[in-house]
């Protein structure tokens, strides 16, 4: 996510995304019939609070809601609100790395490429970028490509030791550089 150019607003769209997260969450929800599911509910608080604020605390606040729908496993509904971050900043990777990832989640390699490589264009010194992408290879078993960007990863962030590790499991599943295997 990029700064809004002010960390109060910053602070302030963080917390407010963090409040109405946690409302959405009450069970049952206040004053809403219980026949609207509890997920289009939150969703709609987070697009009234984001339409509501500037453009830029808006893309936030749809990443927000995106990684959180990662994590709680509802990959459809963060698919939606990585599009809708996009739609605020198009030139911003996070989103279209966070929608490429929901995407492998749901085994849509192929769209999870499109995005991560649209990722990789806008940041290429983005070492999750290419762990993802190299995960995705390795789903759809390419591993040469796979291989590739992990090195790449580690190249950027030798210090993360996933990247080693994912590198290793990757050259363990294609039988071969097995000595180079152990040494990640």
């Amino acid at each position: 996510m990029r700064p809004t150019g002010c960390l109060s607003t910053l602070i302030l769209t963080v917390l407010t995304a963090a409040a109405f997260a946690g409302a959405a969450k009450a069970e049952p929800p206040l004053l809403v019939p219980a026949s609207i599911p509890p997920d289009e509910i939150r969703r709609s608080i987070y697009e009234f609070t984001a339409r509501a604020m500037q453009p830029e605390a808006a893309e936030m606040i749809f990443v927000f809601s995106c990684l959180t729908d990662i994590v709680e496993a509802r990959f459809d509904s963060a698919q939606r609100d990585c599009s809708e971050a996009i739609g605020h900043e198009p030139d911003n990777p996070g989103p279209y790395k966070l929608r490429g990832e929901a995407s492998l989640f749901q085994g849509r390699y192929e769209h999870a490429l499109d995005d991560l490589n649209y990722a990789i264009a806008l940041d290429s010194t983005d070492a999750e970028s290419y762990a993802a992408r190299g995960q995705a290879f390795r789903l759809m078993r390419q591993y040469p490509r796979a291989v590739a960007d992990f090195d790449k990863a580690i190249a950027i962030a030798p210090q993360n030791p996933a990247y080693w590790n994912g590198r290793c499991w990757i050259r363990a599943e294609m039988g071969k550089w097995l000595a180079l295997a152990l040494r990640d």
